[in-house]
């Protein structure tokens, strides 16, 4: 005969056992998408070598890419620590971890004995009870102890002030962990804030409150703050049963009864009001059930279906049974889903971002303000080439004029290829120098170097000829001269202090003057028109060997934190 009991309890199991299987393929997909995170954080950033060059512009790219290392390593710590931390809940993954929240004395300890099957030895259902030990973590922030863990076999202590001053877990078929925490506002903060400390984990909460005075005034504000967190939420009404006296046997004596069914209907009622009433989300997710767990235990121990069905714990193992079977990976993913997505939200900046942590948005923007910056600097390139130009209208005629009056001497003004030569050297020095020192003034720069690269093409100077005005001048001198003939040499060989002369007649050139000053201007005049030229040049130069490095290095990090971004969110979980 079909045994209601029998099929309550094994059909909640099985209901167990299913989620298990599905979670393992779940918690999987979850895990592979931390790792994938960590993965990206090693792969798709690759910091640029810094530059080595002086100057304000390269220290400030030196200390940016620096920052953004640090910040690398800091979400990549961040990561490990997600992957990592709570060891607790990783230990129970693939389970749903079900956390009772409850008041003190509000019978949690008995419905989480009554659930591990602890009350089935003794009886007709003895082979569903399973040989379970509970663990104990005495562990929270707020208290000063160290973590302690300590496995002691069921059932949790009943009864007691403070029955649950720990965090108590067992696991039942793989299926579903139950958590006993400290009671609402325990004795003592630290008991309080380990509860608050674990229900952060909580893939379904069942929020407990006693028949005898159902969802006080301190309860509604708690369970305000979990509807508020989003948390999914199984109200339950304890002790829902009353002692009445009967006789029996002639004897007057106590009985244990279920409230009547309209006493636990306006319970009921007012329970699922007061959740209105809290305004928060939608209530129909929100179960409300009322049991009795002590007459759970006396239907149990003396086989009465009818009994177990009034402590309706029927019930409730069914709107267990359905929220693990039907929505266990939704229960059990939205907490890691959601954990994991707003770690994703949180690194890109799509959500606040924890404390002291930096955004990859925030470093898109501060590359961004520093390449704003450089961009200021390129758009005053006309600007740089007009003042280093008026520097050099005072500086080249006065050069040139220097080294036309050196060539003058060498007698080679006149020579095309050596002017040529000469105004080639000026405004590759002259240019050149008052281009870097420019270079150097406006960034701050050591020791610039702009190569021979950037020489100045030959400048067209058919329009300046150097000229020079001479006269002829004439004159007669007397010169001594060898003896010539017969006669004049036996003169000589008999007296040879005998000398001879000749009279010599010279006409020569001689410069009286030039047009050099009207020559140098003139020089001046046809290089001119090509200075900014040259000029724009060199500065297009410095700006490639010094600056756009500085450029494309903020420009390598911005694509590479875009394609971060892309990447990081198609790890995160859509529709279907």
């Amino acid at each position: 005969m079909p045994d209601m009991i029998r099929d309550s309890i094994t059909t909640f199991y099985t209901s167990l056992e299913a989620a298990n299987r599905v979670l393992q393929q779940s918690t999987q997909k979850i895990e592979d998408r931390k790792t994938k995170i960590l993965s990206l954080l090693d792969t798709e950033l690759s910091l640029p070598q810094p530059p080595g060059e002086s100057g304000a512009y390269h220290e400030a790219c030196r200390q940016a890419m620096e920052q953004i290392r640090s910040h690398i390593i800091q979400w990549k710590t961040s990561m490990r620590q997600m992957v990592e931390r709570s060891e607790f809940v990783n230990r129970h993954e693939k389970s749903i971890l079900v956390i009772v929240f409850a008041d003190v004395k509000s019978g949690k300890s008995s419905l989480g004995n009554f659930v591990s099957g602890y009350d089935y030895r003794g009886t007709a259902y003895k082979d569903l009870s399973q040989p379970l030990s509970y663990t104990i973590e005495d562990f929270s922030r707020a208290s000063t102890e160290d973590r302690g863990s300590k496995v002691r076999p069921l059932p949790f202590p009943e009864n007691e002030i403070e029955a649950t001053s720990t965090i108590q877990y067992y696991t039942l078929h793989q299926g579903l962990t139950w958590v006993d925490t400290p009671g609402l506002h325990s004795l003592t903060r630290e008991h309080e804030a380990l509860a608050n400390e674990y229900i952060q984990f909580a893939d379904l909460v069942l929020f407990l409150t006693s028949s005898s005075s159902p969802l006080k005034e301190d309860e509604r504000g708690e369970l305000q703050k979990l509807l508020a967190q989003n948390k999914p939420v199984m109200v339950v009404i304890t002790k829902s049963d009353e002692s009445v006296t009967t006789v029996e046997g002639g004897r007057l004596v106590k009985k244990l009864t279920p409230k009547p069914p309209e006493k636990r209907k306006a319970q009921d009622d007012y329970v699922m009001n007061e959740i209105r009433a809290l305004g928060n989300g939608v209530i129909e997710n929100r179960r409300v059930v009322s049991v009795s767990t002590k007459l759970a235990r006396q239907a149990v121990t003396a086989g009465d279906e009818a009994l177990f069905h009034q402590s309706n714990l029927d019930t409730f193992f069914l709107q267990m049974g359905e929220i693990l079977s039907n929505q266990a990976v939704e229960l059990k993913m939205r907490r890691p889903i959601s954990e994991l997505e707003h770690c994703i939200d949180q690194l890109i900046g799509d959500a606040p971002p924890a404390e002291g942590m930096r955004t990859i948005c925030q470093e898109q923007e501060g590359l961004h303000r520093l390449l704003a910056d450089l961009k200021k600097l390129f758009d005053q390139r006309d600007v740089s080439i007009q003042q280093i130009c008026g520097s050099l209208e005072l500086v080249i005629p006065t050069e040139l004029s220097l080294r036309f009056r050196a060539l003058r001497e060498q007698k080679g003004l006149g020579d095309p290829e050596a002017v040529q030569k000469a105004v080639a050297e000026c405004l590759y020095q002259v240019c050149t120098g008052q281009c870097i020192s420019y270079f150097e003034d406006k960034f701050q720069m050591e020791q610039v170097f702009l190569d021979r690269r950037i020489a100045p093409k030959a400048v067209d100077l058919s329009g300046a000829e150097y000229r020079q005005t001479t006269m002829q001048q004439s004159y007669t001198a007397i010169r001594e001269r060898p003896p010539k003939g017969f006669v004049e040499h036996i003169q000589k060989a008999l007296d040879q202090n005998r000398k001879f002369t000749e009279t010599v007649s010279r006409s020569e050139t001689i410069v009286t003057g030039d047009n050099f000053h009207s020559y140098v201007q003139a020089v001046w005049e046809q290089i001119r028109p090509s200075l900014p030229n040259y000029v724009g040049e060199a500065v297009d130069e410095l700006y490639k060997q010094y600056i756009c490095p500085l450029r494309e290095r903020y420009e390598q990090m911005d694509r590479q934190f875009d394609a971060l971004t892309q990447k990081l969110k198609q790890l995160k979980f859509t529709e279907g």
